[in-house]
This record gives C-alpha cells, sequence and structure tokens, in this order.
C-alpha cells in the first residue's frame, strides 16, 4: 500500500495518528523546505525516526546535549570512515567508552522529537507512504518512547510557531549592538553563542540557524531574549543596499504598562462576568470550518508562548475586558513578566491536543473545550470563550469544571479568571 499528499492538507501529526490507529507498518517520507525526515512505523508504532538535517543526527545531538565531546565525536566518525561505514555510528560511540547506551537512547529520543517537531510546523511540504522494507530496522537502535515523543514533537512545534510570530521578514538581518553586551559572562549561554557568531556580522535567522548547526527553538528563544534587552537589534536592508531599523514583529507582545492600566479597572463586573452560563453554550449552533481553525490557532500560540516562556505575548491573545476583569495584581507579579524564562522547567510545559466541539454564542462570541495536558499527566478541558477583534479571535473568559480546580498549581496554563481572582496566582507561566 503506498499514498501520498500535501502536509497543508493533511498535517503531520494527524497523518501519524490516523496510522498509529489503523497499525500500518512501513516507511513514512516527509519533505519539507529542504529537509527531508522518514518515520518508521511497526504496527502503528514509531520505531525510527531520521532527519536529513546536519544538527539533528545522532552524533551533532549527543553534542548538544553535553554527553558527547566534539573530538569524541571524529574520532567515532574517523572510525567509522576507516570500516566504510559498516557499524552504525551509536555502535562506536557505545563501544569506545564515549557514551551509555542510556545516553544514545535520549538523545535517539531527542533526535526524533527535534524532527518530527519541525515537520509538524512545517507551512508546506509533502509526504508519501509506502508500505515496502516493512518491518525491517537497522540494527544498534534503540527502543523509542514513541507516544512520548509524538507529544512532545507537538508541543515544540506550537512553541516554535509562537516565536516565529515575533520575527520579522525572513530575509531581516539581526544586528549585534556591542556597547549594550554586558560583561563578565552575564548572558545565559544560549544567548552567549548567538552574541558570538553575530559579533562575526549580521545573519538572517535561517544563517544564524546553520551557523549554529542548533535547534531552531533554541536559537529563536535566544534571540527573543537578546532583542528584549537591546543587545540584538533588527534591520532590513534597502532598494540602495543601506539598512533601515525594522520596529514591528506579527504579533506585538502585551507591555506591562498596559497591563498595569487594564488589570481590575472594572470593579462592577466580578471575576466570573462575561462568562456565559452552560445553558448558553449549550444552546449555541455548531460553528463553521473557518472558525474552528481560527480558535484552534489561537489556544496552540497561547500554549507555545507561554511554554516558550513569552507571557507577554500569550496576553497579546487576551481581550482588555479580560484583565479589566481580573482581581488585584501585585507590581512584582507583574515585573516577573518582563523576563524571558531562561529556567524552563519541562515538567510544567503543557501540550495542546484538541480543540473540541466550537460553537457560536448568541452574542457572537465562540466557545470550544480545549484539552491540553501536562507531561505525566491526565488530559484537562476548559472551556474558552473568544471573542472576534477583527483581525484575529482573541480570549474572553475561562471556564473549567469544579473538580478539576483543586487539581491546579501555580503552573497550570489557562486558569480561568474567576480562580485568579481568589488566589492570585503568578501570571509568568499562568492563566
Amino acid at each position: 500500500m503506498a499514498f501520498m499528499g500535501e502536509t497543508s492538507d493533511v498535517g503531520v501529526a494527524e497523518l501519524l495518528s490516523v496510522l498509529a490507529r489503523r497499525g500500518h507498518t512501513g516507511r513514512l517520507h516527509i519533505n519539507s523546505q529542504g529537509e527531508e525526515v522518514q518515520v518508521i512505523l511497526n504496527g502503528g508504532k514509531v520505531t525510527q525516526v531520521s532527519s536529513s538535517h546536519h544538527s539533528l543526527r545522532i552524533g551533532r545531538v549527543l553534542v548538544r546535549m553535553g554527553a558527547l565531546k566534539e573530538e569524541e565525536l571524529n574520532d567515532a566518525v574517523r572510525q567509522q570512515v576507516s570500516q566504510q561505514g559498516n557499524r552504525p555510528l551509536g555502535q562506536i560511540l557505545t563501544g569506545s567508552g564515549y557514551v551509555t547506551q542510556a545516553d544514545l537512547a535520549r538523545a535517539a529520543e531527542e533526535q526524533a522529537t527535534d524532527a518530527l517537531s519541525r515537520v509538524f510546523g512545517a507551512l508546506s511540504g509533502t509526504f508519501y507512504f509506502t508500505g515496502v522494507e516493512a518491518g525491517k530496522t537497522r540494527p544498534g537502535l534503540v527502543a523509542l518512547n514513541a507516544e512520548g515523543i509524538v507529544l512532545e514533537a507537538s508541543r515544540r512545534a506550537d512553541e516554535i510557531e509562537a516565536l516565529r510570530r515575533m520575527m520579522p521578514a525572513e530575509d531581516a538581518l539581526f544586528v549585534l549592538e556591542r556597547e549594550r553586551v554586558p560583561i563578565g559572562g552575564q548572558l545565559p549561554e544560549h544567548e552567549q553563542r548567538v552574541a558570538r557568531v553575530l559579533g562575526l556580522g549580521p545573519l538572517t535567522i535561517q544563517d544564524l540557524i546553520a551557523e549554529l548547526a542548533d535547534d531552531e527553538r533554541a536559537v529563536l528563544r535566544a534571540i527573543v531574549g537578546l532583542q528584549e534587552r537591546g543587545i540584538v537589534s533588527t534591520r532590513l536592508a534597502d532598494h540602495a543596499g543601506e539598512e533601515t531599523t525594522l520596529h514591528e514583529v506579527t504579533i506585538a507582545p502585551r507591555k506591562i504598562a498596559e497591563l498595569r492600566t487594564l488589570i481590575g479597572t472594572d470593579h462592577h463586573a466580578g471575576p466570573s462576568a462575561g462568562v456565559p452560563a452552560i445553558e448558553q453554550i449549550r444552546a449555541a449552533i455548531p460553528a463553521g470550518t473557518q472558525t474552528v481553525a481560527r480558535a484552534t490557532r489561537i489556544v496552540r500560540d497561547v500554549v507555545g508562548a507561554f511554554n516558550a516562556g513569552l507571557p507577554l505575548l500569550a496576553f497579546a491573545h487576551f481581550t482588555d475586558g479580560y484583565f479589566r476583569r481580573l482581581g488585584p495584581v501585585a507590581d512584582d507579579m507583574l515585573a516577573q513578566l518582563e523576563r524571558i524564562a531562561d529556567d524552563q522547567v519541562v515538567d510544567e510545559h503543557q501540550t495542546f491536543i484538541d480543540l473540541r466541539d466550537v460553537r457560536t454564542l448568541a452574542d457572537g462570541r465562540i466557545s470550544g473545550i480545549a484539552v491540553v495536558s501536562l507531561p505525566d499527566d491526565l488530559p484537562t478541558q476548559r472551556v474558552i470563550i473568544f471573542a472576534d477583534a477583527g483581525d484575529r479571535l482573541r480570549i474572553d473568559a475561562i471556564v473549567e469544571p469544579g473538580h478539576t480546580r483543586e487539581r491546579h498549581t501555580q503552573t497550570t496554563l489557562l486558569r480561568p479568571a474567576a480562580l485568579l481572582g481568589v488566589d492570585r496566582p503568578a501570571l509568568r507561566r499562568t492563566l
């Protein structure tokens, strides 16, 4: 059996889900933006993922993780060449004592996750699936946590998309403002690496990623952090070959001063104001396909922005009314929002799973049930109310079943306004 199609018509995540449910065995080829990713499935389970992208080769991944030194990788590659490539690099690395089998397993899952996250978030591409070589795998491969890889890849794809929306045009040049670089290694390591490369001259985002041989997510996060502190500026060459500064991004994050002006100003509305009754939601009519797509995109962007440590970008997708209905928020909590999170904790990252039962309410707003999950936790559901802001939908209110509120930590995303008004959790990574 074989079939092919466009990733713009069928997303890679949805395609893998279908293949898994039907228990297919074979090879899925995905081509996107000059990169080829191959996924081997056996009975619907992912057993191997490989990528043509240089930074995602197993040796480079091990170096990036800090489990392998550059000189050790070079030695292993020389051994592989001398043996005419008859032994997998992983076997050589473990046989030489450079890495353990556990290191290799972690790197294989990281390699697979990164490769899938790149094609999950790709705007265009092609795929074809074939059952040829069904069930065959190369020796030396480690077992993969397939379900965890697919969920994590989906989460990273949303995070990358949120970061991309803060970037200017593709041909924009990022320039290091040398006089603003702090002295004494005060920058996080990933930002130092980006600053060192830009110190050699301006680069586009794609050239910067290629130069660092790093994953896109890490570079985008570093650029955002450096831009926030004015260490990196953005310029674009005009027709005369001169450079002009760019000031706009696709979606601008909220400003702290703006939030201070908005929060708690609607004193006559309780925290639940703006939230429709459940009877009103049930009486609403099903929304059209385009509306469902718009609402789904917003939830993905919000989850991705929080996972990337960019709460002010996430808040750009909320209405002013949402913040006006909040109770008082301490200044120190608001101040925390201005600092890019460098210490992201994976256990606090949420994965967007689905937006279900999207409906159009009588007042013109949209409702939908968002399903998200924390690592190693059961999915949770919340009703999201969207208002049409013209250019896009924005979140106007959030409702959740009472029995799930006891399970919340301060890191849970998409927290309803009513709960914020009661326990005043930090707004840094949570709603």
